[in-house]
């Protein structure tokens, strides 16, 4: 699958936006340009039956079937194809005229690659056939695009002249951008190391995948494995010490035996390491645990071993010391000096942090205290902290009644706008959808002025991801703008997998899923 790069971030930022004045407008289907005020949407064209090929900025959503994609997806690459080829043929050594078509070419790709990638998650299309062959026409193209000579010398040309000095600190590194993907991408390589970094790169490709499916496997072994045991009973000490199991919810009985948490809590490993009150268990499912991947047919320690090895051949191939050199740069002691200076902190805190907890068990249990392991961590910090009002436990979350899921969305669109001074309104019905559980927003400023457009589409459907990510749809561009505009409007998504609310219950949110949606709209908001 085709991904953003760093020449589209550093486009991103060398555009020199402004916000254009807008109203919101009614989704509909029109022969002329909608108003300004919302995205680009797909033109009428009654010779058109494939809706990829009418004139869009948001994908039209409601009109795309997954046989439109490899059609759809050939014609757009054999038209950035020929653009390509022109661009390189009439390559100068002039900034506007060599990065304006470029970001044409790249955006399209991009949005195209960020549309099918979230069909997959949305499990509107099947991959591997035949989307993937349209994912591997992209990728192609991409790779066309970064290797182009003509286009790097064109590129080298601009830094070596006198009027590299004149260009923006922003489009002086769009030019370090390009030439240092080209190099990664080994442009100037023989035609035989050329093919060894191909090869090497495939070999990666097939290697991710193994290990991941590895991962997966093993994951739901382990997973089976703690679905098929008894967990033991409830502790005298916690009953003792919480003194009004009342405020300790769902501890209760089920098939599997007394549990140490709410009966309709997901048994998963890492519930039985750190709530199983029969130490013995909590150790095999620690160590079941952390030796995933780790022997027999999922094993992924030749894997990772094959890996690091085509990681520091690549990069020798392609001019660096290491591999880490490679994709860090000049940012790696910058790295490494963040990580040395957060371990020191995290050290001292986990010191004390453990301390604490050995004097609780020491006063709970002495003989628990003298041999204190990894999987009686979590497990000693449950009980310890189960009976404070204040703390919020992953299984005995206290706060999942206060929380729907609408009351939390206008909660936080309000803090935004207390902290930011921006506005997130429903504009749901201004813009095509996938599924009707998908939301709409346009994002403003305090002055009203459009910022951006939100996506959010939050309940669990079959086969959809599950979790929490964000996606972009289009970017900020100066360059593509539409007739009216000063700049095209960005679009983001928001994805997630929530229970679906019913006429009498509705969406409720645990304190982990509330963080984590506060943390996604902030983010979003300092993105633009």
């Amino acid at each position: 699958m085709a991904r953003p790069g760093l020449l589209a971030l550093a486009i991103i930022f060398t555009a020199e936006l402004t916000c254009s004045s807008v109203s919101a407008t009614a989704r509909h289907l029109t022969s002329s340009n909608p108003s300004p005020s919302v995205p680009f949407l797909a033109k009428q064209d009654a010779t058109q039956t494939n809706p990829l090929l009418l004139d869009w900025d948001i994908p039209p959503y409601d009109l795309i079937k997954p046989d439109h994609l490899v059609p759809g997806v050939k014609t757009i690459v054999s038209q950035l194809e020929k653009d390509l080829a022109a661009l390189e043929s009439a390559a100068q050594p002039d900034y506007i005229s060599l990065v304006r078509p470029l970001e044409k070419i790249y955006d399209r790709i991009q949005v195209f690659a960020y549309m099918m990638a979230n069909y997959m998650r949305f499990d509107l299309v099947n991959f591997a056939d035949p989307a993937g062959t349209a994912s591997d026409l992209l990728d192609d193209l991409e790779t066309k695009l970064w290797t182009s000579v003509p286009i790097l010398n064109a590129f080298k040309a601009i830094q070596a002249s006198s009027s590299y000095s004149t260009l923006t600190k922003s489009q002086q590194s769009v030019v370090k951008l390009y030439l240092e993907q080209a190099k990664q991408n080994g442009v100037e390589l023989s035609a035989a190391d050329k093919q060894k970094v191909k090869q090497i790169k495939e070999q990666l490709d097939t290697l991710g995948e193994q290990y991941a499916g590895n991962s997966v496997a093993d994951y739901y072994v382990v997973q089976d494995m703690a679905q098929k045991k008894s967990v033991s009973v409830l502790p005298t000490t916690l009953t003792d010490m919480s003194g009004n199991l009342s405020s300790l919810t769902g501890l209760a009985e089920n098939t599997l035996g007394k549990i140490c948490f709410p009966a309709d809590s997901d048994l998963g490993p890492t519930s039985l390491i750190n709530h199983a009150c029969d130490r013995s268990l909590r150790q095999e499912f620690y160590l079941a645990d952390i030796q995933k991947s780790s022997s027999g047919s999922t094993d992924n320690g030749a894997v990772i071993e094959q890996m690091l090895t085509l990681r520091h051949d690549l990069a020798k191939l392609l001019g660096y010391d290491s591999f880490a050199k490679m994709t860090l740069g000049a940012k790696l002691e910058m790295v490494e000096g963040v990580l040395e200076n957060l371990r020191k902190a995290s050290k001292a805190l986990s010191t004390e942090d453990i301390d604490d907890l050995k004097s609780f068990v020491q006063s709970v249990d002495p003989s628990a205290a003298s041999d204190l392991k990894q999987w009686d961590v979590g497990y000693w910090k449950w009980i310890k902290n189960a009976g404070d009002p204040k703390f919020i436990d992953e299984y005995q979350d206290s706060v999942t009644p206060y929380f729907t899921l609408e009351a939390l969305i206008n909660q936080v669109f309000a803090t935004v706008k207390k902290m930011f001074g921006v506005v997130i309104e429903p504009a749901d019905g201004q813009a095509p959808v996938w599924h009707e559980d998908v939301r709409f927003f346009i994002v403003k400023d305090s002055e009203g002025q459009p910022l951006g457009h939100l996506f959010l589409d939050p309940y669990y459907r079959a086969g959809k991801y599950g979790g929490f990510w964000t996606s972009e749809i289009i970017v900020h561009s100066k360059t593509l703008t539409r007739p009216g505009q000063s700049v095209r409007l960005p679009a983001y998504l928001i994805g997630a997998a929530y229970t679906a609310p019913t006429p009498n219950t509705p969406t409720l949110m645990g304190f982990y899923e509330v963080f984590i949606i506060v943390y996604l709209n902030v983010i979003y908001v300092i993105w633009f």
